[in-house]
């Protein structure tokens, strides 16, 4: 590239004395500009194979190794970049809970992995759209910067919506069709029951049902009124 720069330039300062044609000036410099572009093609190729990160941040988790043949497809993802800290979950809310859920409501957290540590989190934001298909809401959790939470982690989330304090708590399949069955004097009694908060696994029970009282969990629909049962210990 650079001899055919240094003709060119020769020619022209021929051209200037008459010493040469413009059409041979021309024709030199046509070519210098011919193996510019192609300079310039291999350049934006050797662009094209670079790997740039969207953004500032960190490896946190590489999926490719050299030697091996990645990047074929478009979904193809060799690595993960991102920020480390803070850390997020993102939780998907049904549309019939949303309206219950603010920003800044404090999050309890479950992991299987983690059972029996107190794991929490605060609602940062609420996405204002909800999805048609799925019907939810996006909500995005903000963690405490001493969680032991790992990205990627999957959890149970329990928004906090209302505290109350001395309430009676049954597991949910005690419950159906607004009614519990309670055991009185070793007899069957179905009682119907006004709920509070739902949970995954436990409901708030207002009334019908007092603290110590026994139940029967599962609900048995079958179970007759009056029927003579006897509660077992249930085991942890």
């Amino acid at each position: 590239m650079k001899r055919f720069k240094e003709d060119a330039e020769r020619l022209r300062l021929l051209l200037d004395r008459n010493a040469t044609t413009r059409t041979l000036y021309e024709d030199k410099l046509t070519q210098v500009r011919e193996y510019e572009a192609r300079v310039q093609a291999q350049r934006d190729r050797i662009l094209d194979l670079e790997l740039r990160a969207p953004m500032d941040g960190v490896v946190l988790r590489r999926d490719g190794e050299i030697g091996e043949i990645a990047g074929i497809n478009p979904g193809d993802v060799l690595f993960w970049v991102g920020q480390p800290k803070p850390l997020r979950v993102v939780a998907e809310i049904s549309e019939d809970d949303i309206a219950r859920v603010k920003e800044g409501q404090k999050v309890l957290l479950r992991h299987e992995g983690l059972a029996g540590q107190e794991l929490t989190a605060v609602v940062g934001a609420l996405t204002p759209k909800g999805d048609p298909l799925t019907k939810t809401f996006r909500a995005y959790l903000t963690l405490p910067e001493d969680t032991q939470l790992k990205i990627g982690m999957s959890v149970e989330a329990n928004i906090v919506a209302r505290e109350a304090a001395n309430v009676v708590l049954l597991p949910a399949e005690a419950v159906a069709d607004g009614a519990v069955i309670r055991i009185v004097d070793g007899r069957a009694r179905r009682t119907p029951v006004v709920l509070g908060v739902r949970g995954t696994r436990m409901v708030e029970v207002r009334s019908g049902v007092g603290a110590g009282e026994a139940v029967v969990s599962p609900y048995v629909a079958t179970l007759k009124e009056g029927a003579r049962v006897r509660p077992v210990a249930v085991r942890p």
